[in-house]
């Protein structure tokens, strides 16, 4: 008979985290975020967040904001996230939240395209470097 090894449950909740991101708002639910919103108020109705930053205290004078969560991050995200703090990635839904916990402002994940393939009709199928 032969040995056939099982994924571990770690490796099984890591693949569905890159495959399918973390704590994505519910259709059309994060268009429902207004400004002035609580922070209970945004987490009653998109959930948790994926992730969260805290600004210090000393930054918070160049922005506009005092937190901000982050819904539907993947392995990736967070990886670039832990790298570039400052700003939050383009591919995760954002709620900013002022001092007082207050919503200041949202933005969904910007638009991404792939890249035309070397020698598609784009480029008039000639190879380019």
């Amino acid at each position: 008979m032969p040995f056939v090894r099982t994924p571990s449950p770690a490796l099984a909740a890591l693949t569905a985290l890159a495959l399918f991101g973390c704590n994505t708002p519910k259709g059309g639910s994060f268009e429902l975020v207004n400004p002035g919103m609580t922070e209970g108020e945004v987490r009653e109705l998109l959930g948790a967040p994926s992730s969260t930053r805290m600004v210090p205290a000393e930054q918070r004078e160049f922005v506009d904001y005092a937190v901000r969560w982050h819904y539907g991050d993947t392995l990736s995200s967070l990886a670039t996230a832990a790298v570039f703090t400052d700003a939050p990635d383009p591919r995760v839904y954002v709620v900013f939240f002022d001092e007082s916990g207050r919503v200041v402002r949202t933005r969904p994940p910007e638009e991404w395209t792939p890249p035309e393939p070397v020698g598609s009709e784009r480029d008039g199928g000639r190879w380019s470097l």
